[in-house]
């Protein structure tokens, strides 16, 4: 089934646990670029660097969803019937075919019926009351539903994710030593369905970009920036309590060459962050 992407420009600021707005320099956009190494990138630096990635942002298309209760508001794309709203019963799940950011148009791939297996009196209640009326919905026809309608009601929500994120400091395993090695990186994830219910979205993702790797000499002189390949695996966690708030788990490695290596014992090393960040849209 197709799925369509809306990409816009957004914007997501992983920062450190505890740390400011304020991230080690080092960082570098989707062209290359390399900011100051003496310097700090401030918040609206970074703005800057990450707005340069594509983002998926709060766009729904392509996205498939699950509702937690009837809802009554579907109108029927081809306006063969606009006495009334339709209503989906609980368990309906549809995927969204647009987006236009007030108005969704969804196309219905199963209503729960008497005859699945482990369908739930709940569900069949909620299937009864659709049916009143002639008001329930079809696989057959799409749909249009308000945004501000379908916010209204719980549902589950999965689908692709993409983005840019930045992880301003690692603590590299086996040497047990942090670095400030900010990698900005796009990432790709699946927004998934677990723990949806309980308020909270589980986002498993995989990164890999560009980063500056500082490399510091056997004899502690000054560090020096090397270009590395900076891949990563790990999970983003967001709450309905606060849609900008987020945090979670990396698990990573850089990949640079074996002069490097030699030169600095934490060169090498899979790292492990923990973050907290703020989306800035």
């Amino acid at each position: 089934m197709n799925q369509l992407w809306r990409k816009k420009i957004g914007q997501s600021i992983l920062l450190a646990l505890g740390c400011s707005c304020l991230v080690v320099a080092h960082a570098q956009d989707s062209t290359g670029k390399t900011a100051d190494s003496e310097k700090l990138v401030t918040k609206d630096e970074l703005k800057k660097i990450l707005a340069s990635y594509p983002s998926s942002g709060n766009s729904y298309d392509g996205d498939k969803l699950k509702i937690r209760s009837n809802i009554v508001g579907f109108k029927p794309l081809d306006g063969s019937d606009n006495s009334a709203t339709k209503c989906a019963p609980i368990s309906t799940k549809m995927i969204v075919s647009s987006d236009t950011g007030t108005e969704l148009t969804v196309n219905i791939t199963n209503i729960p019926k008497p005859s699945d297996w482990m369908v739930d009196q709940e569900e069949l209640d909620g299937l009864e009351e659709c049916k009143k009326g002639e008001k329930l919905v079809n696989l057959y026809t799409a749909y249009k539903i308000d945004k501000a309608t379908l916010s209204q009601y719980g549902f589950n929500r999965t689908g692709v994710e993409f983005g840019a994120l930045v992880v301003p400091f690692k603590f590299h395993l086996g040497v047990n030593e942090f670095s400030s090695s900010p990698t900005v990186a796009p990432y790709i994830g699946w927004s998934s369905g677990f723990l949806q219910d309980r308020g909270v979205k589980f986002t498993p993702i995989f990164s890999s970009g560009l980063a500056m790797v500082p490399i510091t000499p056997k004899d502690g002189g000054t560090s020096k920036p090397t270009p590395a390949l900076s891949t990563a695996l790990g999970v983003i966690l967001t709450s309905d309590k606060n849609q900008n708030f987020n945090a979670g788990f990396l698990f990573g490695h850089d990949f640079l060459g074996k002069s490097e290596r030699n030169f600095d014992r934490k060169v090498g090393k899979s790292w492990i962050s923990f973050y907290v960040g703020y989306n800035t849209n």
